[in-house]
């Protein structure tokens, strides 16, 4: 069974997937699809959530996401309003 970077953190500190999932508030199927590696589909905010937990970023748990995030960054930069962009740019 492959050993994902969720579940090296989980097992160091000790928590079944059961208690974490009670700690963190997240629904026990989702915490054990996570824990062994099914992480697609699932919200960013869900991740964090348990990132958070550890004390950790997101990408150190579900390294995958650096894609999404990349993709999200490029978004946000092009959707990001132009009066925004030029105050950004504005000397104060």
């Amino acid at each position: 069974m492959k050993e994902t970077p969720m579940r090296k953190t989980r097992k160091a500190a000790g928590l079944s997937i059961s208690e974490l999932a009670r700690r963190t508030g997240i629904k026990l199927s989702t915490v054990h699809r996570l824990d062994y590696g099914g992480g697609e589909g699932f919200a960013i905010a869900t991740k964090k959530k348990i990132a958070d937990y550890f004390g950790v970023n997101v990408l150190d748990l579900f390294p995958e996401e650096l894609g999404n995030l990349h993709r999200a960054q490029m978004f946000a930069r092009i959707e990001e309003p132009e009066p925004a962009r030029k105050a950004k740019g504005a000397k104060r």
